[in-house]
This record gives structure tokens, sequence and C-alpha cells, in this order.
């Protein structure tokens, strides 16, 4: 057998090589733009320049108003929003992204509350398991000042699963025009709460460096129109179980990456949390209820 056998045709694999490295660099420069953004600024432009690469190319869908609304609102007000403030007040950006990786955890939660999917064994261990592996962290005594930011990062991953569940009761819109559209939308609210609630916008502007802009114009097309856009095109070629498992590795760039750039801790029991997390969610992942 040759182990050096790639999974899926190296075109495929090159896009999902693309989705890891663009995602897990997403985080870092996340960081880069909340260091000297406000959360809600750094979300207007992260929304606003998606919006306006987008928009030429994404008419609205008539009659998907509410839906596109309620998508936002999970996706901006609830995850995103949540996602930035955590970020900027952790002392680690990686234990974010890992934390984030509960994500499943939560779906499958919400799909047995609203339609009733009984999880099999394999899923209720990796349930358990990946919140066992919370609990490690929530534990680690880099963390006891700033336990609001993994409670706040568990949320995050919440409304993120919400979004999630919400898609495949609301899957006639294509994946790009669902980028766009909440963008857009997303983009006004952003501004509007942070013309009312943060400083000047224009002071703001005239302040931040450039490694700031740098991470926002990053999470605006590395992160989500060529991360989602090579996603949703991956996934109409592989089967979504060969897929997802990959994505396990995406927390391991910003746990390196912040603890080189922004000296973040990397302790034994962050190591132990991220990997006990990430085999409950790999559990979860090779269920047979996600092969499709």
């Amino acid at each position: 057998m040759n182990v050096l056998a790639l999974p899926m045709p190296l075109r495929d694999f090159s896009a999902l090589v693309m989705v890891i490295v663009l995602w897990g660099m997403n985080f870092i420069a996340v960081k880069f733009g909340v260091l000297e953004f406000p959360v809600w600024a750094s979300l207007f432009f992260r929304f606003g320049l998606a919006a306006l690469f987008l928009l030429p190319f994404c008419p609205f869908p008539k009659g998907q108003f509410l839906t596109l609304l309620m998508l936002t609102v999970l996706l901006v007000l609830g995850h995103f929003a949540t996602m930035f403030w955590a970020i900027q007040h952790s002392p680690s950006t990686g234990m974010v992204a890992v934390i984030m990786q509960m994500t499943p955890a939560f779906a499958i939660i919400l799909a047995f509350a609203f339609f009733r999917e009984v999880p099999g064994k394999r899923r209720i261990i990796g349930l358990v398991v990946s919140f066992l592996g919370v609990v490690v962290i929530f534990y680690e005594p880099v963390f006891f000042d700033s336990v609001t930011a993994i409670v706040v990062t568990l949320f995050s991953a919440f409304f993120l699963a919400s979004y999630t569940v919400m898609l495949r009761v609301r899957d006639a819109i294509p994946p790009l025009t669902i980028i766009c559209w909440t963008s857009v939308m997303g983009g006004v609210m952003s501004l509007i709460i942070t013309l009312l609630f943060e400083p000047s916008l224009l002071e703001t502007v005239q302040t931040v460096s450039l490694s700031a802009w740098g991470g926002v114009v990053f999470t605006a097309i590395g992160g989500s129109i060529l991360g989602h856009g090579a996603y949703a095109w991956l996934l109409r070629r592989q089967p979504v179980s060969l897929v997802l498992p990959f994505t396990l590795i995406i927390p391991v760039i910003p746990l390196l990456m912040g603890s080189v750039l922004f000296d973040e801790p990397l302790t034994s029991r962050i190591i132990l949390g991220t990997v006990v997390i990430l085999l409950g969610i790999g559990f979860i992942m090779r269920s047979k209820a996600y092969e499709r």
C-alpha cells in the first residue's frame, strides 16, 4: 500500500489544504485586526470589503429577505461578534480556534432539539469527550483571569451551529450569495453599532497600522471569499465525511502562530485539552450520520 497516496484527486486535495491554511490563518488575521480596531469597526470593514467584492456577482435572491436576515443575525451578531470579542480578550488565539471546533457538538444538540435526530453511540461518545476537553482547558491557570472569553467562545460556537442547522432547512440559496448578502446586512448592522457605541470611526481609521488593515483585508478575502468558496466547491466534489475530519487540523495553525507572533501560552494542559476536544469532535465527524 502506498502511504503517500492522496485521499482524493490532487486538485481537490490542494483546495482542501488551501481551506485549512486560510481558515487557520484567519484567526491570526482577526487578532491583528482587533489589537487596534474596536470589534464592531473591525466587523464593519471585514463585511464591507467582502460585500464590495461579491455584490457584482450575486444578485439578491427574491423572496429570501427574512431568511437572510435571520442568517445574518446568527452569523454576524451571534457568531462573528462573539468570536472577535473573544480573540480580543483571550490570552490565546489558538484556544479560541480550538473551542470553536465545538460547533459540530452543539449542532448535534440542536438537531436533536429541533429535528428529533437521535445521535448514535459514536456521536454521544464524541459529545461527552469534547466537553471534557473544554473542562480541561477551563481549569488552565493561564485562563483564570479570562474565563469570560472561554464562555463567550462557546456561545460563538453555539451560534455558528445554529446558523449551520438553519442552512440545512434553507439550502436553496447558493453559498456565495449567502456570504455576499449576510456581509451586506452584517456590514450595515456593524456600522450602526460602531457609530453608536465605539470611538469615532474616522479617528480609528487614522490611527491603525498596516498590519491591522492587513488582518481585516485577509479576513474578508482570504477567510471568507476564498476559504468558504473553496470549501463549498470541495463539498460538491467529495463526501462530507471525508472532508470534515481534515478541518481538525485548523486550530494547530493559530496555536503555533499565536505562540510565535504574540507570545501566547502553549502549556501542557492547553495541549491536552486541545487533543481531547479534537478527539471527541473526530468521533462525531467519523460517525455514519455525516456520510452523504
